[in-house]
């Protein structure tokens, strides 16, 4: 007789899998939180950064005062 080989899981072994995932996922949901806020405050203060020093380079090239000031996107207003 032939012995049959097993193909694919059970349902326990799939449920436990799916159960381990959960649980993962839970305990590391915080930290990506916390990770993508740092991220995006890195991004803003780079955008400054960056547009200081553009800034800096028009003044010494025009030879003249430049001002940096914060915009809206949509309406080119002065933010507060």
């Amino acid at each position: 007789m032939k012995s049959k080989h097993q193909v694919g899981m059970t349902l326990v072994e799939l449920m436990i899998g799916i159960t381990l995932f959960a649980i993962l996922l839970t305990l590391g949901a915080p930290t990506f939180s916390r990770w993508i806020q740092s991220s995006q405050i890195r991004n803003s203060a780079e955008a400054i950064h960056n547009g200081l020093m553009l800034a800096r380079a028009e003044a010494v090239r025009r030879n003249t005062a430049v001002r940096f000031q914060f915009v809206t996107t949509t309406t080119g207003a002065c933010a507060l």
